[in-house]
């Protein structure tokens, strides 16, 4: 560890335990001032600290903060941060697509699963791709078109098996699809 380190890991610390906005401004002017001495991993979990606060205060209703982390994402990407063994981590990819649909640029969401699709390792690409599909489809009101991306999901091996319901069931609520929604809720009980 060196001084640098160990600053950013304190302010993600004091971040965690007491949700105040001045240790998200003292580690995001600590990291972006430090960032080219920084290992990948330090990097990597100053941002995350970052991105987790901005979430929850976005989630209670401060939408400036999901600009904030759209910024964080794009910044990770470019520097290669969020990639692993060379292909892009699934759940960040979910993670940014649904960042840019919480903001409403849906253009944004769709060219950033369209140019980067291809950094995602083989074994997830095409769930993750349909999924984000879907969630985009969702949101600009197209269920029917969501609800076929999701059909094209292998549920066997998906490790967004519950999300991939979760959107079942709002897709057939929107459609009316009551018989579809009880299946759901049926499946949910039996997997839990």
């Amino acid at each position: 560890f060196n001084d640098i380190t160990l600053k950013i890991s304190a302010y993600s610390l004091l971040i965690e335990l007491t949700q105040e906005e001045k240790y998200y401004q003292k580690l995001k002017s600590t990291l972006l001032a430090n960032i080219i001495i920084l290992s990948r991993e330090t990097e990597l979990n100053a941002y995350m600290s970052l991105i987790n606060f901005g979430v929850r205060k976005a989630h209670q209703g401060e939408a400036k903060y999901y600009g904030e982390i759209g910024e964080f994402y794009d910044k990770m990407l470019e520097k290669g941060v969020l990639t692993e063994s060379g292909y892009l981590q699934y759940y960040y990819f979910i993670n940014i697509v649904t960042n840019r649909i919480r903001m409403k640029s849906y253009k944004a969401a769709e060219e950033f699963i369209n140019e980067n699709a291809d950094r995602l390792h083989s074994d997830d690409r095409d769930d993750v791709v349909n999924f984000c599909y879907a969630r985009l489809n969702f949101y600009r009101n197209n269920f029917e078109t969501a609800l076929g991306y999701l059909s094209k999901i292998n549920l066997q091996q998906s490790h967004i098996k519950l999300e991939v319901k979760n959107y079942l069931l709002m897709i057939y609520y929107e459609l009316n699809m009551t018989e579809e929604a009880y299946y759901i809720i049926d499946t949910y009980k039996h997997y839990i």
